[in-house]
């Protein structure tokens, strides 16, 4: 019975680490925060990031999208808060724009 039950739990974590990440979820673990709240802060850069709309996709979730690639290129960046400059659409794209700070 043990052995039984052994087996299903690593069969389960196995199938769990197999699971393609979603562009959809941040797992940034950055804080978002506005410019006032990051004056003490250290600025690290600017980030601009582009996503072409689908047609299937919605331009909702490419703005998402968008955010979550800017969030995790600032972590990458050392950032640990993201101010958002820009987030609307542009002519055949959607762009954000976040000024990235270490507050931490």
């Amino acid at each position: 019975m043990r052995v039984a039950v052994y087996m299903a739990v690593l069969a389960g974590l196995g199938l769990a680490g197999c699971e393609p990440a979603s562009p959809l979820v941040d797992r940034s673990g950055l804080a978002e925060a506005s410019a006032y709240e990051v004056a003490s802060c250290t600025p690290i850069s600017v980030i601009t990031t582009t996503t072409g709309i689908s047609g299937t996709l919605g331009r909702e979730k490419a703005l998402e999208i968008a955010r979550n690639e800017t969030k995790a290129k600032a972590r990458e960046a050392g950032a640990d808060t993201v101010v958002w400059e820009n987030g609307g659409p542009g002519s055949d794209d959607l762009f954000v724009r976040a000024g990235t700070y270490r507050c931490g």
